[in-house]
């Protein structure tokens, strides 16, 4: 993958969570969608489930291990610490530039 692209990946709500949290159908597919036959196919079932199924922790929790798996924490928390050294500077900048302009006589 080239540095420019981003990669999508579904995080929920997959047929495997519905399984493992046992969660409650919220409405049968519509067979007037155009999705119908498709969803019915892959799934075997009418059953559609909405994210709102997912209790907010598990659903916390499905998205910390998604971006666990495809982040490298070390160069992120360099990023990090980068940050934090670049924000002093901008600050101590700013406070050096604050300081001189107050000396102009304009």
């Amino acid at each position: 993958m080239r540095g420019d692209q981003i990669e999508g990946y579904r995080v929920a709500l997959t047929a495997g969570q519905v399984q493992d949290l046992r969660l409650a159908p919220s409405m049968d597919a519509k067979q007037g969608s155009a999705t119908y036959d498709k969803f019915v196919e892959r799934y075997n079932s009418t059953k559609a489930y909405e994210l709102e199924a997912m209790e907010p922790a598990d659903l916390k929790r499905a998205l910390e291990n998604a971006i666990l798996n495809v982040i490298d924490l070390d160069v992120y928390n360099q990023e990090l610490a980068q940050e934090e050294t670049d924000s002093v500077k901008v600050i101590t900048v700013r406070q050096q530039v604050a300081a001189f302009l107050k000396t102009l006589k304009i």
